[in-house]
């Protein structure tokens, strides 16, 4: 019987900005920190081992420290939110270039567009494979859902059928589309039985 390990996922979060979600009373313009929690409640669902390596604040010094401390503590699999796009804090593609491979850094869809993949060697010589997810809630579900999952499927062994979860739906009104790139929506879907159904 075949037979994998669970896999070990490191989930971090990047920013000033970012605070705790318990945390009492914001200052002024601070968010709290929802991408860390709804990312390793998702982890959890998808049968892996969530690691939570909390928040790395915006110097290049500490989202490397970050990094290095998911990857000693085994993770196969290391997931951060924000920090990927083109600001003046926006250090994991550097540091990403130092420490192993970036395989691509940005995608042409809505949203998710800076979602960046690199993969950087442990000392056991196994590679971890790292995913720099957007800050926005929305960009990083869409993109945990699109190349994560299907990751941490691939590395439970699960065949290629398994990989993808999808139905057909009939909108009930227009929807306006980017031309130039594709488009993931936000929608409710309402499975309305047909009558002559048993």
């Amino acid at each position: 019987v075949p037979v994998y390990r669970k896999p070990r996922v490191a989930i971090m979060s990047t920013g000033d900005e970012v605070e705790e979600p318990m945390t009492e009373t914001l200052p002024l313009g601070k968010v709290r920190d929802a991408n860390r929690a709804m990312l390793l409640a998702a982890v959890s669902e998808l049968g892996a081992l969530p690691i939570d390596m909390g928040i790395a604040r915006d110097t290049e010094a500490n989202v490397e420290q970050a990094i290095e401390d998911a990857i000693s503590q085994g993770a196969d699999v290391l997931i951060s939110t924000g920090g990927v796009s083109m600001g003046n804090r926006d250090f994991i593609k550097g540091i990403l270039q130092r420490m192993g491979t970036v395989h691509f850094g940005k995608i042409c869809m809505k949203p998710g567009k800076p979602c960046t993949f690199a993969t950087i060697k442990r000392a056991d010589e196994q590679s971890v494979v790292f995913f720099g997810l957007p800050g926005n809630p929305v960009s990083a579900l869409t993109t945990f859902h699109l190349y994560v999952s299907p990751s941490i499927k691939i590395l439970q062994g699960l065949p290629e059928s398994q990989l993808r979860v999808g139905v057909y739906a009939t909108t009930t009104s227009p929807i306006r589309m980017d031309a130039s790139r594709v488009e993931y929506r936000r929608v409710l879907v309402e499975y309305i039985s047909d009558p002559g159904e048993t």
